[in-house]
């Protein structure tokens, strides 16, 4: 059984609250079960390709704004 402790973010809330695990996530975006994990455990970001099938997957629940917090409208001054 895995672990969901170390998932952070909307990616580790998903996964968390859906009982899925990165070898799932893994499955569901076609790639292995560690790139999948190091994406719930915040280690990497997915490529803009693997971010389109994480907000596939997770239907919207998960998409872009998840990995680059920055581009958040609370976070963002205008010019």
């Amino acid at each position: 059984m895995e672990s969901y402790e170390k998932y952070i973010g909307e990616l580790g809330d998903f996964m968390r609250n859906g009982k899925v695990s990165s070898y799932r996530l893994g499955q569901l975006c076609n790639v292995k079960q560690s790139g999948a994990y190091r994406w719930a455990t915040g280690q990497t970001i997915p490529s803009p390709k693997n971010i389109a099938m994480i907000t596939k997957v997770t239907e919207g629940r998960v998409n872009a704004l998840a990995f680059v917090p920055e581009l958040e409208p609370e976070n963002v001054e205008a010019e």
